[in-house]
């Protein structure tokens, strides 16, 4: 198997694609926040890092990592 076809089976792997990563998130901080708004996305090494801004004015920046495989979310700060 050449690099190209690892990289398209890795791909291909990822259960979690970026807008299941977001609504995962989303989903996660309106249990405990009023106003939820998702601020940036990215992808590092099998994990979705989101920065979410949270509460009345989205003042509040939390950052939560899901597995990008899984769909769990990993941690949150």
């Amino acid at each position: 198997m050449d690099s190209t076809a690892k990289k398209t089976a890795s791909t291909e792997d990822r259960a979690i694609d970026s807008y299941r990563a977001a609504n995962t998130a989303k989903k996660f901080f309106e249990q405990y926040h009023n106003g939820v708004e998702i601020k940036d996305l990215e992808l590092k090494g099998g994990v979705w890092f989101i920065t979410v801004g949270v509460g009345f004015l989205f003042e509040k920046i939390k950052i939560v990592e899901i597995d990008a495989y899984t769909g769990r979310i990993i941690q949150y700060r």
